[in-house]
């Protein structure tokens, strides 16, 4: 038995910390963020990442919303915090008084950053599709396939 296992086992339990959140995640939720703080990158950042290939569509739908509003960062605060709820309210927050960066060109650079960790995830997730079509489809079907997964894969960058 590990050490104090008899102690967790008398004591209260204590709640699951939240889940730690993923890159994809990380660079949607920072994205609104700096879309929040910077009215004047809204537009870069909506053709950078563009809302409808954002894997939380309510998150995209938030940006695409931010990118078209004139409003002040606390105005548009109030009602993109309404909108999430608590928790992704919560994460939000913590993303929001973390280290943002205190001029514009940082900001352009990590905009940047963040849509491309979401182009590397949407390529993954194209190439996992393709590779499962091409292990279901008939044979024919498997051969062409394969094909546009070797294709797409020359043009996927292998960070990983």
């Amino acid at each position: 038995a590990r050490p104090g296992a008899e102690r967790d086992a008398a004591g209260p339990k204590r709640p699951a910390p939240a889940a730690r959140l993923d890159a994809v995640a990380q660079a949607e939720l920072g994205l609104l963020a700096l879309a929040m703080a910077y009215p004047e990158l809204r537009g870069e950042i909506v053709a950078a990442a563009p809302p409808a290939e954002f894997r939380d569509a309510l998150l995209g739908a938030l940006i695409k919303e931010a990118a078209l509003s004139d409003k002040s960062q606390a105005s548009l605060e109030v009602a993109i915090m309404a909108a999430l709820g608590e928790e992704r309210g919560g994460r939000l927050s913590a993303v929001m008084v973390g280290p943002l960066p205190t001029a514009v060109e940082g900001a352009r650079r990590l905009v940047m950053e963040y849509a491309t960790a979401l182009n590397r995830d949407r390529r993954r997730r194209e190439v996992e599709q393709l590779r499962r079509a091409a292990g279901e489809a008939n044979e024919a079907g498997a051969a062409a396939a394969a094909q546009e997964l070797i294709e797409l894969r020359r043009h996927v960058p292998q960070a990983d």
